[in-house]
């Protein structure tokens, strides 16, 4: 991680290196640490992800034991209650699923925090103007953010109960459907059904207008943010305050912090009867993400 934010302050070396007097071994020197930066983070990148897939290995087993410890010693009524089948693939699937999630989210996180305390430590030193000027776009793009979620999520409520209630109608109308011909009803369950599936595109179009204009925004945010920082940095060069490869480092960095100062849903989730057909095994307590309907919580559960 320190080489990767090294990278950024060497290129904007070569570049004041090459805008100003040549000098042939300063050039050099800068382009062997970039060389040299840029092997060390691969490498030791390398070696950081084959520890947490090897800690990923060691969960793995360790939770699987204690899984099936547990389910030996549990009363013949809990398995007649759960089928055979839910539970070989809770041991195979789910457990798998979850020693993977913790390490790899602390992986992110620890890399995260560390990437983002030195990216502002190189930044402050380069131009504490413009460091305190680019702070400004996180908490707009933090607030921006809780209030598209809260939308959204209500979005998704209100699109998983239109769905239902389109196949509901469909469920009555098939089921019914010697009642339905009897009274001559098929065009009043045809428009019930067409007025289902309008709603159901009502608010799909509504989700995706309100996605639209949040990418828009934050899209907007951004440009607004780097033609702002553009021209105090221009004031700068022309004061003499900060040279030009400093302001090619400084957006680098500032670059390359976007991409860990931000929200992220958890794409895979598992399965809420995981939670529910291990309750009684009581093997600790364990952060499960569980597949809500705004698919973003996570949940506390005590087994």
């Amino acid at each position: 991680v320190p080489g990767e934010m090294l990278i950024p302050y060497y290129s904007g070396r070569v570049i004041d290196i090459l805008g100003g007097d040549f000098d042939p071994e300063a050039f050099a020197s800068a382009i062997f640490f970039m060389c040299l930066f840029s092997f060390g983070s691969s490498l030791s990148a390398g070696c950081r992800g084959g520890c947490f897939v090897f800690t990923m290995s060691r969960i793995n087993l360790r939770i699987r034991e204690q899984l099936f410890s547990s389910l030996l010693h549990q009363d013949l009524s809990f398995f007649q209650e759960t089928k055979t089948g839910e539970l070989n693939s809770r041991l195979n699937s789910d457990t798998k699923l979850m020693s993977s999630w913790l390490p790899l989210n602390a992986n992110v996180l620890l890399r995260s925090l560390v990437k983002v305390a030195g990216l502002y430590s190189f930044m402050l030193n380069l131009s504490p103007r413009l460091t305190l000027l680019s702070l400004f776009e996180v908490p707009l793009t933090i607030a921006a953010e809780k209030v598209y979620n809260g939308r959204h999520q209500a979005v998704l409520l209100e699109i998983q109960d239109a769905v239902a209630q389109a196949g509901q109608v469909v469920r009555e109308a098939v089921g019914g459907l010697k009642t339905v011909r009897s009274f001559g009803a098929e065009e009043h369950e045809a428009c019930r059904y067409e007025e289902a599936l309008e709603r159901c595109r009502k608010l799909w179009w509504q989700r995706d207008l309100e996605r639209a204009l949040y990418l828009l925004f934050r899209r907007m945010l951004h440009l607004a943010m780097q033609v702002l920082m553009l021209s105090c940095g221009l004031q700068q060069i022309l004061a003499g305050d900060l040279t030009r490869g400093g302001l090619l480092s400084f957006l680098l960095f500032q670059e390359d912090l976007g991409h860990h100062v931000q929200v992220r849903h958890q794409p895979r989730m598992l399965s809420p009867s995981l939670c529910f057909s291990l309750w009684p095994l009581r093997l600790g307590i364990y952060w499960f993400p569980l597949k809500t309907q705004d698919k973003t919580k996570s949940q506390l559960i005590v087994l």
